[in-house]
């Protein structure tokens, strides 16, 4: 009788250390997770800021195209307009001097 109260009396003890290191493994377990959990929480903000950053990026690329292809058009265009008035220019200037010598 004796040896059977010892037995159980190690038996609870063992089982007793058993469940301590199980309930000491889910609170490391559980700490691991909530630090996971945070570190993902500020990646997440973080790639939430770069792609906003990126797609403000490729708005203001397609802008500043637009902005070439329209200076691209306005030199076009420009083009034989100066030229006229060069030409038109000269024609007076040559006028003027004519009439004018002294000027």
């Amino acid at each position: 009788m004796k040896y059977d109260i010892i037995g159980l009396s190690v038996l609870a003890m063992g089982l007793g250390g058993i469940e301590y290191q199980i309930q000491s493994n889910i609170q490391k377990r559980t700490k691991i997770d909530r630090k996971v959990d945070s570190l993902m929480l500020v990646q997440s903000v973080r790639i939430q800021v770069l792609q906003n950053n990126n797609d403000s990026l490729a708005h203001q690329i397609h802008d500043l195209a637009l902005c070439v292809q329209y200076l691209d058009s306005v030199n076009l265009a420009k083009g034989p307009k100066s030229e006229r008035a060069e030409k038109r220019g000269r024609f007076i200037g040559g006028l003027i001097k004519g009439l004018f010598p002294g000027l």
